[in-house]
């Protein structure tokens, strides 16, 4: 069945990258190699269907988990990134915790967020009853 009313899908690892950078920092798929301080790197947790209907995946949950590292108090930071997050449709943005290391002497806060997104229907026939 042909369904004519469904949204784009969004690369949502790309919508990852382009909200973050919203904040102004530099943004880094798992590892940074620039020297600008303080940035964010970012992960994919997890991947997976969050919605059925007739034995079919109608909707994916994505599940993130970012670091921000900085050389001093960065509070002001996240309230930045959180309310961009929340504005490209993340949801479920929590703050895992204050940590201060010894070896980068960075300050580094990690957080997880979550998006969700219908799936594209792929069978573009409708089944006729003869």
């Amino acid at each position: 069945m042909s369904n004519d009313n469904h949204q784009q899908l969004v690369d949502v690892d790309e919508l990852v990258m382009n909200t973050l950078r919203k904040t102004g920092l530099p943004v880094a798929f798992i590892v940074y190699k620039g020297e600008e301080i303080p940035y964010i790197v970012y992960q994919r947790l997890l991947e997976h269907g969050q919605s059925f209907a007739d034995d079919d995946n109608t909707a994916l949950a994505y599940h993130y988990r970012a670091s921000l590292f900085s050389k001093q108090n960065y509070r002001h930071i996240l309230t930045t990134v959180k309310a961009e997050l929340k504005r490209a449709g993340f949801y479920d943005i929590t703050i895992n915790g204050d940590m201060y290391e010894n070896d980068t002497a960075l300050f580094h806060c990690s957080f997880d967020f979550s998006f969700i997104q219908g799936v594209e229907d792929t069978d573009d026939t409708e089944s006729e009853v003869q």
